[in-house]
């Protein structure tokens, strides 16, 4: 298991700003053959971004800067073919593999009662790509505990605004990991 945060950001005209969103994923490591193995996945990993909006007053004078935040979930599904070195109990990776995402659900938060909705979510259904990842595990006992750090890239573009501009998401995932090793 992996429970961690995902650090995005749109590339672009909106929502460029970076946020925190959760993620998660419950996977398996199989074909271990002592240097190299398989690890595949399956998860929620939050994408999007922050976009400052001034809040003016009647007479048009700015009273304060507000953000609104473009909430992406996704269905996440993995394959990662690792590299590794184990020296006692503690074994270091990286690997690469194919990515498939699932958008389940999205939603704009508001910093203030005042912004309103004036842009509709076009998140993108469905994204391929490929995730880089490398990370750190102990084992303790039958137990495994660790850090993973991965770059899920997205060979599409996640969000088309309402001008019909497609943005690419930068997203990046940092995760605590517990495992059992039979």
């Amino acid at each position: 298991m992996e429970n961690g945060v995902s650090l995005s950001s749109l590339r672009g005209d909106r929502y460029s700003g970076k946020m925190a969103l959760y993620q998660f994923k419950v996977g398996v490591d199989y074909c271990d053959k002592g240097w190299f193995g398989l690890s595949s996945a399956v998860g929620l990993l939050g994408r999007g971004g922050r976009e400052d909006v001034p809040v003016t007053d009647q007479l048009g004078e700015l009273k304060s800067m507000e953000h609104v935040d473009l909430q992406l979930r996704y269905l996440a599904m993995n394959t990662v073919f690792r590299v590794k070195f184990t020296e006692g109990r503690w074994t270091v990776y990286a690997g690469a593999g194919p990515r498939l995402d699932i958008k389940v659900g999205d939603r704009i938060a508001h910093s203030h009662p005042g912004v309103s909705d004036w842009e509709g979510n076009e998140g993108k259904d469905v994204l391929y790509g490929l995730d880089c990842v490398c990370g750190l595990t102990c084992a303790v006992g039958k137990m495994r505990v660790g850090l993973n750090f991965c770059y899920p890239w997205a060979a599409d573009k996640a969000y088309t605004n309402l001008a019909g501009v497609a943005q690419r998401d930068r997203t990046f995932t940092l995760g605590l990991v517990l495992g059992y090793a039979l």
